[in-house]
């Protein structure tokens, strides 16, 4: 009796474990299922913003061209009217939404992974500024945007495109966090500690910093899933979010060797500070140019977009300097070969049919003829291989420019 008792026991306990081993089984499958299912979402959902990016930065690059054609030629007809004229403010408006539309087309590109940033001193504030009417129009009217900039006494080392893409991406969650209306409150400041522990338990060593903050008036953070929100693909926005814009800003804040915290009181407010490192050295300055008439230089100016060559070329002769075209790089090559002794500058667009302005260059570098070039395009001069060239005798202006501007490196660069 005592045996048929024990082995009854023995065969219960090991149908038991053989029922929760089964149950450890089926979890672990299912869970690894869903896991994988989660992973390839997050793919197919990270390919598809990337072809986006792609598709954005290639109609950013058109749009730029187009843009700049049309700056320059309001800039030809502002030179040639009288400031009495009623259609000097016509043409100064154009102008100034063109420079709006850039700023469009610049953040379009900023979506592009392949974008290398390019650090140079900022003015933070101009920055800021120059986003207020497009924050203004993508907040909508039942929000307030409040911009709050305090004199700075520093700049800061970073990449303007990527400036305005932290403060668009913070201000579209604002917004979204926000649906019954709110406000949206940017502010500036230079800020001085020895080391400040945040509530991210991140210490930020000491220094001179500029702080940029973003508040918004929404619906705020869950202590519960605050420390997640800068977990690439984390969103609450399950129908319409990728996940991927606090995950970005924080990125490019780390790159420009910044520090970013979050505070939030649910229902109240959420604050987003960013401390970047501030340059303490003062801004260089660049003398004024002489207003006297050019040195009789040889320039040859390659470029397919005949719009631009033509009043480009005009402002050139107008300073004073001998202007070649040649309407892509096949013809400009076979005129820098011909004339090598007559030319002191080359400037050239980057991507043309028959031959790029890079392979016109290299061609001509390979007859032996050592020029200075200035390369012009709207992609960045990263992007196009130009920092892959160790050469002194190189240059770089990002379209859209204006004529005063190539005018300036122009002289700079042939003195």
């Amino acid at each position: 009796m005592a045996s048929e008792i024990i082995f009854f026991i023995i065969s219960m306990v090991s149908a038991l474990s053989a029922g929760i081993l089964f149950s450890w089984v089926v979890y672990i499958i299912n869970k690894s299922s869903r896991e994988k299912e989660q992973y390839r979402n997050r793919l197919i959902r990270a390919q598809k913003v990337e072809l986006i990016s792609k598709f954005a930065g290639e109609i950013a690059h058109d749009l730029s061209n187009i843009i700049h054609t049309l700056n320059i030629t309001c800039e030809k007809a502002l030179m040639n009217i009288e400031p009495e004229n009623p259609f000097k403010k016509t043409f100064e408006d154009i102008i100034e939404m063109g420079e709006l539309a850039v700023a469009l087309a610049r953040r379009m590109n900023s979506r592009d992974k392949m974008r290398v940033s390019e650090l140079k001193e900022l003015d933070l504030n101009k920055i800021i500024k120059s986003l207020e009417r497009i924050l203004k129009r993508m907040l909508g009217k039942q929000n307030t945007v409040i911009i709050v900039l305090q004199d700075l006494p520093y700049k800061i080392e970073a990449d303007p495109i990527r400036i305005e893409q932290i403060i668009m991406n913070l201000a579209i969650n604002a917004r979204d966090a926000m649906p019954d209306g709110g406000k949206l409150i940017i502010k500036t400041a230079d800020v001085d500690f020895s080391e400040i522990a945040t509530d991210s338990k991140t210490k930020i060593p000491q220094g001179k910093y500029i702080e940029i903050t973003v508040t918004d008036t929404g619906t705020g953070i869950p202590d519960s899933i605050r420390e997640k929100i800068f977990e690439p693909f984390f969103t609450t926005k399950v129908e319409k979010g990728t996940g991927l814009g606090l995950s970005i800003v924080k990125k490019i804040v780390e790159n420009m060797n910044g520090y970013i915290e979050c505070e939030s009181h649910l229902g109240i407010m959420t604050t987003f500070r960013i401390y970047l490192p501030a340059i303490l050295k003062p801004s260089s300055r660049t003398g004024s140019l002489s207003g006297g008439k050019s040195a009789r230089k040889t320039i040859l100016f390659v470029e397919d977009d005949s719009t631009i060559r033509e009043i480009l070329a005009n402002a050139l002769c107008e300073e004073g300097y001998n202007v070649m075209e040649a309407a892509d790089g096949a013809e400009g090559f076979e005129i820098a070969i011909n004339h090598s002794d007559e030319i002191h500058l080359i400037i050239t667009d980057v991507r043309m049919p028959k031959m790029s302005g890079m392979e016109m260059a290299k061609a001509i570098e390979e007859k032996g003829i050592h020029k200075k070039i200035i390369f012009i395009s709207a992609y960045s001069r990263a992007s196009i291989g130009i920092d892959n060239l160790p050469d002194n005798r190189l240059y770089f202006i990002k379209k859209p420019f204006s004529t005063k501007a190539l005018i300036q490196r122009v002289q700079i660069i042939l003195g």
